[in-house]
């Protein structure tokens, strides 16, 4: 069915194919039968980074849990960090997203050097949700609080146990960052060489991942 259609394309990041399939039914259906395409469209323009487009589509949604994550996402692409603190500090009656919101929370903090703060929300993630599908990226997103607050050791043991992950992009992204700590300690690390040809040699990594490895090893 159209739904089944939408979230394989958002599963798939085929962001631009999830929001014509969107558009096709949320301009056809009836006002009641728009919410859950509202929202899938939210996240086709999130992905996208159209955040203004997010905003505007959702400026006159109720303040729920899902328009709270989407708006803050939103709000947080646009570097507007108050704005997105302040909306996800909104005390609501319904626990839509709520891991999620808290997850999105802790990197907002990040992003706007509230290093201390970001780490005490990630961790109560942690806490509160050991069992999220999101507790590995949970604690990617610590291992980097870790080494902005020179916490090197404690960041290298977090990134030592996501190395070996079956997700590949977060096993990639944890051997770079894991990578440059080592480079940092020890500018002839062999550890950190194979960590960066072990992407670089690897067809299924992401384009991203590959060049951000040959950067590292080239410098």
């Amino acid at each position: 069915n159209e739904f089944s259609k939408i979230i394989n394309a958002l599963n798939n990041e085929s962001f631009s194919l999830a929001e014509k399939e969107c558009l096709k039914f949320f301009n056809a259906d009836e006002e009641d039968n728009k919410n859950q395409y509202r929202y899938f469209l939210a996240h086709s323009y999130c992905g996208q980074k159209k955040y203004q487009e997010v905003l505007n589509l959702l400026s006159e949604v109720e303040q729920i849990g899902k328009s709270i994550y989407w708006k803050s996402y939103a709000l947080m692409g646009l570097k507007d960090y108050d704005a997105a603190k302040k909306l996800l500090d909104i005390n609501l009656l319904d626990d839509d997203l709520l891991p999620e919101r808290i997850y999105l929370k802790g990197l907002i903090l990040f992003e706007s050097g509230e290093l201390n703060q970001a780490e005490e929300t990630l961790l109560s993630f942690l806490k509160n949700f050991p069992n999220h599908f999101y507790v590995d990226e949970v604690n990617f997103q610590l291992a980097r609080i870790y080494k902005n607050q020179n916490r090197v050791k404690l960041a290298k043991d977090v990134l030592s146990n996501l190395v070996a992950l079956d997700n590949l992009d977060l096993k990639d992204r944890s051997k770079l960052l894991l990578s440059n700590l080592l480079f940092e300690e020890n500018n002839d690390s062999s550890q950190a060489k194979l960590f960066l040809n072990d992407i670089i040699n690897n067809n299924n990594s992401t384009l991203d991942n590959r060049m951000i490895a040959v950067d590292i090893i080239s410098t």
